[in-house]
Order: structure tokens, then C-alpha cells, then sequence
């Protein structure tokens, strides 16, 4: 459980507390006031699941998901929205995951050489490195086999020295 998680339960709890104590004093021995607080908990349970479940997943917009939450929830569309919201694919959150994994990858002493498939893995289809040339009206480089320099447009086949 994420600390924004625990910290919505915690708050829950309180609530729940507040509101047996409200309560407690009807119905007899307070069994209404059990009952009514207990409703209370599950209702705000359910009201603030959007939020719970985006600090859960560790959304990176959250609290914004939380604020939407608060205020616009009573009504039926701000908490469908939020609650959307809250599952929709965080990109910027794979992002730093991936980066992260990468950081340690790279600690642990794999390099990303290591990791990406080699000629010899039978999965891959990775081409052959390619010889290249300098062109010689650019000299930028340009494969052997180029008729035209894709940097100079400059034909490559009436080049003087040839090809």
C-alpha cells in the first residue's frame, strides 16, 4: 500500500471515528450509531476510490486526481471522470520506470550492449553494419553502393576519381 493510499485509509478511519461518534447516541446501546458510521465509511470508501486507486498506481497527476475528487465528485460525472481519470495509462510514469530499470541495470553492471540481442541470437534480424564512403562534394558519409548523396544531392556516379 502506497503512503497516499494509507494516508487516504487513515483519513477514512477518522472519519469513520467522527462519525460514530456523531451518532452513538441513537437508537438503543448504539447500534444505529454503528451502523450509520459504518455506512459512512463504505460511502466515503467508494466516493474517494478514483483517488485512492491513482496513488495506488502512482499516477503521476495524483493529487490533481485527488482534488477533482474532492470537489467535484458529488457529482455523478466529476467522479466517473476522475475515476477514468485514475486508470488511464500514465506515460510520463513508464517513462521514469523505464529509466529507472535502465539506472540499475547499468549499477548491476549490464550494460545496454549486454542486453540488446547480438548477431548471433537466432531472434533478431539485425543487419550487417554497412560499408560507407565519404562523399566528395560534402564529405559526409554516404554508403559505397550510393548513387546520390543524400546530404548534397550530388551525383555520386559521375564523381571525378569515380566510384
Amino acid at each position: 500500500m502506497s503512503l497516499g493510499t494509507r494516508t487516504l485509509v487513515s483519513f477514512f478511519a477518522i472519519l469513520a471515528l467522527v462519525n460514530y461518534g456523531l451518532f452513538a447516541g441513537f437508537g438503543q446501546a448504539g447500534g444505529l450509531g454503528v451502523g450509520v458510521s459504518v455506512l459512512g465509511f463504505l460511502a466515503a470508501m467508494v466516493y474517494f476510490a478514483p483517488s485512492m486507486l491513482a496513488f495506488e498506481r502512482k499516477h503521476t497527476n495524483a493529487t490533481a486526481i485527488f482534488v477533482v475528487n474532492f470537489i467535484f465528485g458529488w457529482t455523478l460525472i466529476g467522479w466517473v471522470g476522475a475515476l477514468i481519470w485514475s486508470l488511464t495509462r500514465d506515460r510520463v510514469a513508464e517513462l521514469l520506470e523505464a529509466q529507472a530499470r535502465d539506472r540499475d541495470n547499468v549499477k548491476a553492471g549490464a550494460s545496454r550492449r549486454a542486453i540488446e540481442p547480438t548477431l548471433d541470437s537466432p531472434r533478431t534480424s539485425v543487419a550487417a553494419p554497412r560499408e560507407t564512403r565519404a562523399c566528395p562534394f560534402c564529405a559526409e558519409q554516404v554508403l559505397v553502393a550510393a548513387v546520390k548523396c543524400k546530404h548534397c544531392g550530388s551525383d555520386l556516379a559521375t564523381a571525378p576519381g569515380g566510384v
